[in-house]
C-alpha cells in the first residue's frame, strides 16, 4: 500500500512554463545591449573651465557608480588620465565645485581619447 504525499512541492500543478519563462528571462539577459564594447580604455579628460572639476562619473544617470577621479579633484587649466568602461553610449557626468553639472550623453569609450570639459559642455575627440 502506498501512503499520500503530503510534501508542498507534490501538491503543487506540474506545469512547463515557468521553467521555459525562467530559461528565456536568461537567454534575453545573456544577449548584448547593441552597445558599443570594448577593453577598458584609459583616455585624457582635460578642465578647460574657469572652475575645478570635483566629480567625474561615466554611467546610467541615477546609477553613476564611482567617481572617475577617485575624489581628487581637477583644477582649471589641468588634465589627467582617467579609465573609462569599454561600453559605450552610457552619460559622461562632471560636476562643478560648485554643485553645477554638465553630461554628455551617448559616449564611446572606444572611439574617443579625449574629454573636454568647458564652461558650455562636455566634448569628446
Amino acid at each position: 500500500m502506498r501512503l499520500p504525499d503530503h510534501s508542498p512541492v507534490s501538491a503543487l500543478p506540474h506545469h512547463p512554463l515557468p521553467a521555459l519563462s525562467l530559461a528565456a528571462l536568461l537567454a534575453a539577459c545573456a544577449v548584448q545591449t547593441g552597445r558599443p564594447a570594448c577593453q577598458p580604455r584609459r583616455v585624457e579628460a582635460a578642465n578647460v573651465a574657469a572652475r575645478p572639476v570635483e566629480q567625474l562619473y561615466y554611467g546610467a544617470p541615477g546609477a553613476w557608480g564611482e567617481d572617475l577621479l577617485g575624489g581628487v579633484e581637477m583644477a582649471p587649466g589641468t588634465a589627467r588620465p582617467v579609465v573609462l568602461p569599454g561600453v559605450g553610449g552610457y552619460t559622461l557626468r562632471a560636476v562643478w565645485t560648485d554643485g553645477r553639472a554638465i553630461e554628455l550623453r551617448g559616449l564611446d569609450p572606444c572611439r574617443n581619447s579625449r574629454i573636454v570639459m568647458a564652461e558650455g559642455g562636455i566634448r569628446a575627440d
